[in-house]
């Protein structure tokens, strides 16, 4: 797997697109700072319903996100 393919980066890609900083993404989703922070730099695999939460907010498809997660 690429580092393109990995979650974090996916999420940072997905918010950049959106012009959103993290902070946009914390309000948007309503999760600490901290987590989305761990995630984008590849320290924090979240919980299937984190990343569903995630996928909705970037306009992501979720089951492909959990997979990729997963992985």
């Amino acid at each position: 797997m690429t580092l393109e393919d990995e979650l974090g980066d996916i999420i940072q890609k997905a918010r950049d697109g959106k012009a959103w900083s993290q902070d946009d993404l914390v309000r948007a989703t309503n999760l600490p700072k901290d987590d989305i922070q761990r995630i984008e730099s590849y320290q924090l695999t979240p919980e299937d319903s984190v990343v569903m939460n995630l996928a909705k907010t970037l306009g992501l498809d979720g089951p492909t996100l959990i997979d990729i997660a997963q992985e």
